[in-house]
């Protein structure tokens, strides 16, 4: 099963930490800074993170 993970956070990730979240089982992982994240970003992204209602009911 594909669970995406939306990161979202006020701390500066650098290089090592990205390299290591990216690696993790499970697919990948989306990492958005927190300053300037809104409400419409954040549905956006998550709108992206997930599969297309038609793969969804098939696998449901």
């Amino acid at each position: 099963m594909h669970i995406p993970i939306l990161v979202v956070t006020a701390k500066p990730i650098g290089a090592d930490d990205r390299q290591a979240l990216d690696h993790e089982p499970g697919g990948p992982i989306r990492i958005v800074d927190k300053a300037g994240f809104d409400r419409t970003s954040f549905l956006a992204e998550v709108r992206r993170a997930m599969p297309p209602v038609s793969a969804r009911v098939e696998a449901g």
